[in-house]
């Protein structure tokens, strides 16, 4: 799970919660390390919203502020 603090429209943070499918050693081979994400750093997360409204999603894809793509998993089907 990742937590992060997003901005709606009237720049106000929300907290949301991130699932990310499979684990850390899922994480370790499609390309992630514990510095990969960092508190504070600001990223594009694409993902699947929860269809009940909560502030809540399933990650697709992290897209870091250098334009660098972290894919939780390469190898599965969303």
């Amino acid at each position: 799970m990742i937590f992060v603090d997003v901005k709606d429209d009237k720049d106000n943070p929300q907290k949301w919660t991130v699932e990310i499918r499979g684990g850390p050693n899922v994480l370790t081979k499609a390309g992630w390390n514990k510095e990969s994400l960092k508190p504070g750093d600001e990223v594009s997360l694409i993902g699947h919203p929860a269809q009940d409204g909560s502030n809540s999603m399933r990650l697709v894809k992290v897209v870091l502020a250098n334009g660098k793509e972290l894919d939780p998993d390469p190898h599965s089907w969303f």
